[in-house]
């Protein structure tokens, strides 16, 4: 993820760029979530694993530093609508909370450490993302067992019990990461350019229009949670 400053986004648009896909991800762990419930499909979890890899993903390939990884603090900041629009406590949403930050903290984690396999390839980009799926799903069951554990997370309480929690869980996580991270790379890359050189021609509707994203996912997800 080395590049000179000139490659760069500016910082404005480096700011908008963390708010529309943050609070994409965030949307996702809203609406998509509910909506999945609703529907009965499987693997939930996984699903939004994957999705929010592939945002992470994207914004590693469009800003090329750091300051992509932190997307799932404004993804978790999403999730806490819940707080001011229906009244509950944060605990009711802590455990959530903490598997999107986890898992978020394993992407930042694997992809710092492994940035130039990240960057080199797809090979590195697969293998980064299993990495942080198979890293989170660990984590969550190690913390989330200890912060507000929801039934189905308590019915793998025990060291006898992770080699489910392996089977049932981490695998499908790891699955979704290492696809959603590459994803998300290839398409990071492919709107990099496209979307510099828009930035550069027509600056205030361009960053405009990221702003207008990230305003509609956190609005979108408060109406959510209302409905």
């Amino acid at each position: 993820m080395h590049e000179s400053d000139a490659a760069r986004f500016d910082g404005r648009a480096t700011l908008i760029i963390l708010l529309a896909l943050g609070s994409l991800w965030g949307l996702s762990e809203v609406a998509l979530s509910d909506g999945i419930r609703t529907a009965g499909i499987p693997f939930r979890a996984a699903i939004l694993v994957g999705v929010g890899a592939l945002l992470a993903g994207a914004g590693l390939a469009l800003l090329r530093r750091p300051a992509a990884l932190l997307l799932p603090v404004l993804a978790v900041g999403v999730k806490m609508l819940v707080v001011p629009v229906l009244r509950m406590s944060p605990m009711c949403i802590a455990n959530s909370c903490v598997a999107v930050g986890l898992e978020g903290g394993a992407l930042a984690a694997v992809a710092l450490a492994a940035r130039r396999a990240v960057a080199r390839g797809h090979a590195g980009r697969i293998a980064a993302g299993a990495g942080a799926g198979l890293a989170g799903a660990v984590l969550f069951w190690l913390v989330g067992m200890r912060v507000a554990p929801c039934p189905y997370l308590l019915s793998f309480a025990g060291g006898s019990r992770l080699p489910a929690w392996l089977l049932a869980e981490a695998l499908p996580w790891t699955l979704t990461a290492a696809a959603g991270l590459a994803l998300g790379w290839a398409l990071g890359a492919r709107l990099r350019e496209p979307l510099r050189a828009a930035g550069a021609r027509r600056p205030a509707l361009t960053w405009s229009a990221g702003g207008a994203v990230a305003a509609a996912s956190w609005l979108l997800a408060a109406w959510n949670l209302a409905a």
